[in-house]
């Protein structure tokens, strides 16, 4: 099987997003600050652990990359500072730091429930093959080892809100810049989002696309290339947050 960052680099590990969706296992997040640029009539929410998922595609290509698996890499309940005046979405801003170790690589559930709605978006080409318990360990080994994340030397990663601002309409009428850093390299990219409000409650989804190599990230290849790693991948979000 091919290693991950090394097969499938880095999430941000992401930070993402986006993310979108319940996710697996709990994990411990730094402690964020308030995120800038909060307008006064805007309400900080609190981000839903047990209902949002923030994680990064990684797809292969070549033409023996049927045989590979794609990936998704998430961070489990991820600790997002979230300002919001559902009115005004355009002052919106967003933050969060997480530990790099806390990653999680394929959790099949979290995979099986993303599988069509990430093909919907174009932000995954096929379904995801299942994959076995010790796989799943080596690519989680080989995305945290040196020549990939490097958690040893960089333990964390943050994503921050640049700007939001009006999109193209349905079905993302929203769209700005995200920032990433990962391995201490900070990379902006846009984005495209949607807001649904219910009452108190506040669901986005949230997409955007980073090359791995603008982190200092060489994509893995493997087989004289007949199997390697996109440079691309997409940060994915779908974060539920409430009124405190």
């Amino acid at each position: 099987m091919i290693p991950l960052l090394q097969r499938f680099s880095a999430l941000a590990g992401v930070a993402v997003l986006a993310g979108g969706v319940a996710l697996a296992e709990a994990g411990g997040a730094v402690e964020t600050p308030a995120a800038p640029g909060a307008t006064p009539s805007a309400d900080t929410l609190r981000v839903i652990p047990g209902e949002t998922v923030m994680g990064v595609v990684v797809q292969t290509t070549g033409f023996a990359s049927r045989f590979a698996p794609d990936h998704f890499i998430h961070l489990p309940d991820p600790d997002l500072t979230l300002v919001l005046d559902p009115q005004r979405p355009q002052e919106a801003c967003f933050s969060g730091e997480f530990w790099v170790p806390d990653l999680v690589a394929d959790d099949p559930e979290l995979r099986s429930r993303l599988d069509v709605r990430l093909q919907e978006l174009g932000l995954l080409d096929d379904d995801y093959d299942d994959m076995s318990d010790d796989d799943r360990a080596d690519v989680r080994a080989a995305m945290l080892s040196e020549g990939q994340l490097n958690a040893a030397e960089y333990s964390t990663i943050r994503i921050e809100s640049v700007e939001v601002g009006e999109g193209d309409g349905d079905p993302f009428p929203w769209a700005g810049t995200v920032a990433l850093t990962v391995r201490g390299v900070t990379v902006e990219a846009p984005f495209q989002a949607d807001l649904q409000e219910e009452g108190d409650r506040i669901r986005i989804e949230a997409f955007a696309r980073f090359l791995t190599s603008d982190f200092g990230i060489e994509p893995y290849r493997a087989f004289m290339g007949a199997v390697r790693n996109n440079d691309e991948i997409a940060l994915y979000l779908d974060l539920a947050a409430e009124r405190r």
